[in-house]
């Protein structure tokens, strides 16, 4: 799968730091160029699921650079601005919490706008530049820092320069639920953590945690999970809690459209606040690894990551309970898709 990395660059430059510029007469000497705004790496659109500056990343040198920036004038400042000559493009990884300095010597792409390369082309104020090289292993999963520099000349003291940092992740942890475990009793509750990865580098060990609740049940003898939550008898209810297949709400603070009707996420089930110890869902941490994709496109398949336990009555009587597994509690992980990490199921024991 070609993965692209676009990093979009609008220029805009601070009012205030531009007015400082404006009152230096070498800077009226040399007409400022206007600067790309802190560059920006986004990902594909169906992957946009990341913190800013994370990318999905392959391992293989597979993931293409091509980078593009527009090249306008400076903010709301009336300024007759000289069009840029030359782009350059550093690409340079962080250590020790430095920034790499970019400038002309150091770049790692040029471009002479009046004689491009192949790579490069222009629509308007939109530029792109495919660079023809690949993120490598030494690039990803690590701070890199992007910069691109408007240059009137192949001289640093012409250029106006803006970066910012980019992380090309490799792993991406899914969470698949949890199944039944062998070794279950009429006190003890055991289950099966299940996940995946649909990353292709191995994701090292992460803290989870799976939590489960009592659900009010529906029909008789409430082998579902009640999902609705609009009804009469529960939509006032303070002692409601509601689970989502995106997180869990109190009824108080279900988000709700004008007319007063649940607008949501899908929900899941529904318990009782008071039911649950302190108020607080039962919970069991756990503490897992993933080994690596098999490819892009070829997640690892589900498998059991860890074994939970919970205690339940000791009468052994069956009841129907709303499970949330929860992956990297702690986000220690930066993954390309940080949404997948929750899964939230209704489970009859």
């Amino acid at each position: 799968m070609r993965i692209t990395a676009h990093a979009i660059l609008d220029a805009v430059v601070p009012l205030a730091a531009a007015a400082l510029l404006l009152a230096s007469p070498a800077a009226h000497s040399q007409r400022l160029l206007p600067a790309p705004q802190l560059p920006v790496i986004v990902p594909p659109a169906a992957t946009q699921l990341a913190p800013a500056g994370t990318v999905e990343g392959t391992t293989g040198n597979r993931t293409p650079l091509v980078i593009s920036w527009s090249h306008k004038s400076l903010g709301g400042l009336v300024l007759t601005a000289q069009k840029a000559n030359y782009f350059v493009v550093c690409f340079e990884p962080e250590s020790g919490g430095s920034t790499p300095r970019c400038g002309v010597a150091t770049a790692a792409w040029t471009v002479n706008v009046s004689a491009p390369t192949a790579g490069f082309s222009r629509s308007g104020a939109r530029a792109t530049l495919d660079t023809g090289t690949f993120v490598d292993s030494t690039q990803t999963d690590r701070l890199m820092r992007l910069s691109i520099g408007s240059c009137r000349a192949l001289s640093d003291s012409t250029c106006t320069f803006a970066s910012s940092q980019v992380y090309f992740s490799t792993i991406n942890p899914i969470a698949a639920g949890a199944g039944e475990s062998p070794g279950n009793s009429d006190a003890l509750w055991m289950l099966d953590v299940r996940a995946r990865n649909s990353g292709t580098s191995p994701v090292p060990a992460l803290n989870g945690v799976v939590y489960y609740d009592v659900a009010l049940g529906a029909g008789s003898p409430g082998r579902t999970c009640r999902t609705d939550v609009d009804a009469a008898d529960v939509r006032n209810d303070a002692d409601i809690r509601v689970h989502t297949v995106t997180g869990t709400y109190s009824m108080s603070n279900l988000p709700r459209n004008a007319s007063g009707a649940y607008q949501g996420p899908a929900v899941v089930g529904m318990s009782r606040i008071s039911r649950a110890s302190v108020g607080a869902l039962f919970s069991t941490p756990f503490n897992p690894s993933l080994p690596a994709a098999l490819g892009p496109d070829q997640p690892t398949p589900v498998r059991g990551i860890a074994t939970v336990s919970f205690p339940v009555a000791a009468n052994g009587l069956q009841d129907t309970y709303v499970v949330t597994t929860l992956l990297d509690t702690g986000n220690q992980l930066r993954e390309f898709n940080e949404q997948d990490n929750l899964s939230v199921q209704c489970k009859r024991r």
